[in-house]
Order: structure tokens, then sequence, then C-alpha cells
């Protein structure tokens, strides 16, 4: 019979992230890296998923830009998307109330990342700080460039991630931003990055309302579709 992957949760300590694997049974499996880019593959053996199982990281872990994971061979691959060499130590843990068994990968971070990570944080703050000190929204494209066909940029991860990279530091700085259509570009839409200052929501709204009011992009139908 197979183990089931009940869940999986992610924890923050002070020098690890840890990868809680909640299963039926005691489990067999493999754990390594990868590079180009960063990740840690966790394969658990004659394994398969819970119904329904939803794989989501929180946003804030340290260097972790996202959790995945699918069936492979006869088990479940679980794939932690990383921003660095992660260390990663693993072992098991058997049934405790309330817990039932449980596989443990535990990932530490690179000697003297964390505080280099933490003062690259503070730095990006500051620079959106003076940013709001002039100007009460930042308005941008959302991606460097506009969609692209699904599928196209499977073979090349480093590509896909750098689609993001407008949106990045308004993640780590922690401020709030929004993505409205705002164009076509060869028949494909493009999007329009709006950031506010803390708790400043509202006017990021009532930006985009009225952005929506004068123009009908939102209304537009990418071509072939």
């Amino acid at each position: 019979m197979a183990n089931i992957i009940k869940s999986v949760r992610t924890h923050e300590a002070p020098d690890y992230i840890r990868v809680v694997v909640d299963t039926s049974k005691a489990s067999k499996y493999s754990i390594f890296a990868l590079e180009n880019p960063h990740r840690i593959v966790i394969d658990v053996k004659e394994a398969k998923p819970a119904t329904g199982l939803s794989l989501n990281s929180s946003k804030d872990l340290t260097f972790v830009t996202g959790l995945r994971g699918a069936n492979r061979d006869n088990g479940y691959r679980i794939v932690v998307d990383a921003g660095v060499a992660f260390d990663p130590k693993s072992f098991t843990l058997k049934p405790i109330t309330p817990y039932g068994h449980r596989l443990v990968a535990d990932l530490y971070f690179p000697k003297g990342s964390v505080k280099k990570a933490q003062l690259a944080k503070e730095l990006i703050i500051q620079d959106f700080q003076t940013a709001f000190s002039d100007v009460d929204l930042i308005i941008g494209p959302t991606c460097p460039s506009p969609a692209f066909q699904h599928g196209t940029k499977s073979d090349n991860p480093v590509e896909m991630y750098l689609e993001d990279v407008y949106t990045i530091a308004v993640n780590l700085a922690g401020l709030p931003g929004m993505s409205i259509p705002c164009g076509l570009v060869s028949k494909k839409p493009v999007g329009m990055q709006i950031i506010g200052n803390y708790l400043e929501e509202p006017a990021m709204l009532q930006v985009a309302h009225q952005f929506q009011n004068v123009t009908d992009w939102h209304k537009a139908v990418p071509g072939n579709f």
C-alpha cells in the first residue's frame, strides 16, 4: 500500500528552513541538491499525494522562491526552489500526538548569507522609502517582456525566473503591489505594476480603477486566444 503524502509544511528558524512532510507511514526517501538554479529535491519512494494536496511555501521564507511537487516513477518528488545553495540535513520522526509519521528536511543557510540577506533587504526598504518621500505610488512594467507561450521557457528556468525580476524587490520590502492590463505587444498582454507604500492599498485601487475607467485594456483578448 502506497505511503500517502498528507501535507507539506515549512518553518523558518534562525539558521535554516525546515520542511516537514506528513505521511501515512514511515518513509523511504532520498534527498539531494541541484544547481543552475539551486534547488533541493526530496524523493519519497512508493508514495503518492493525498487528494487535494497543495504545496504552498510562505513568501517570507528566506532564500526560498518556490515549493512544488509531482508524481515521479514509483513515488512523489518535492522540489524546494532556492536562491542559494542550501546544506540539507534530513531525518524521520515516529508518530506522536497530534502528529503522525514525518519526514523532516532542515535546509541550512550558507555561512554568513543570512546577515548579507538581511542587510540587502534593509537597503531595499530604505530605497523604497526614499522614493515614497517624493511620490505617492510607483508605476512600471510587471515583467520585462510580454506574456510568453505556455511551456516555451520550461527548459530555461533562469530565463523564466527573470520574468519576476520587477516584482521581487516589492516582496522583499513587504510592500503592496498589484498588476493590471495596460496593452498588447504582438497580440500578447502587458501588465502595469502599481506599488504603494505600507497601508496604501486604497490609493493603489483608486489609481487602477481610474485607469480602467479611461482605457479598455482590461477587456482586450490576446491574439489566438
